[in-house]
């Protein structure tokens, strides 16, 4: 006999007890099952109340090799078009601000066990490696919850830098079609008046998010620099 489906399955089928009483037709393996009466899995007890600790406070198990952070967006972006396909574009000749590159990726990998250093050998006593070795994992944990803070925060700017653009160029469009309506209909002056105060709040806007990205560029080298070298006290 091959079984191809759970034997509970039939369940609904078959007699529970002895007192039922009339004709009973076994089907094994023969058809479908009768289909299942619950609509959806339900998680076992344990599954829904475990609990784990953090990645960066799950303690290491024997020598530390390979620490590994990396950083995602914590918003999306719209569907918004930032160009329409055959739209012209103009060129201003105003300086534009201009985006650092991020010279630190969205995953940082630490090496730790390409070099050891023998403090005891430089005349430190074992209690003072002891200190420094626990404030040197403490201060590489923080810099690497730092790093990641910093990482995310600059992947949510150029997010915003890109909806921003998106914004000032749906502006724009539809400055140009009021500036041709309100030739025939002066009625739409006010709506077209107050387009372009909106397009001058988004310029401005801009400028104040490309000097968050590049602050934020800078912030992550300095973090990154100071990672790597806290990074030969952690072993």
């Amino acid at each position: 006999m091959i079984i191809n489906y759970p034997t509970a399955l039939y369940a609904s089928v078959i007699p529970s007890t002895a007192s039922n009483s009339g004709d009973t037709t076994f089907t094994i393996s023969m058809t479908s099952p009768p289909s299942n009466t619950l609509s959806e899995i339900q998680l076992p007890a344990y599954t829904e109340l475990r609990k784990r600790l953090a990645i960066n406070q799950t303690p290491p198990s024997g020598q530390r090799v390979y620490t590994n952070t990396m950083s995602s967006a914590a918003i999306i972006g719209s569907a918004k078009k930032q160009f329409e396909v055959g739209q012209i574009l103009e060129f201003d000749t105003a300086e534009e601000s201009t985006i650092k590159s991020m010279l630190v990726s969205n995953s940082l990998e630490v090496r730790h066990d390409t070099n050891i250093l023998d403090l005891s050998s430089l005349g430190v006593s074992e209690a003072d490696i002891t200190i420094i070795n626990n404030s040197a994992l403490v201060q590489f944990t923080n810099l690497n919850t730092k790093l990641n803070a910093i990482r995310q925060s600059r992947i949510d700017t150029e997010t915003d830098i890109s909806e921003n653009q998106k914004s000032q160029n749906e502006t724009k469009k539809a400055i140009t079609a009021l500036e041709q309506l309100v030739i025939s209909d002066s009625s739409l002056q006010s709506i077209l008046d107050s387009l372009r105060t909106k397009l001058a709040e988004f310029v401005v806007q801009m400028d104040v998010l490309v000097i968050m990205a590049n602050e934020q560029a800078t912030d992550a080298s300095e973090i990154e620099n100071q990672i790597f070298a806290v990074a030969q006290m952690v072993r």
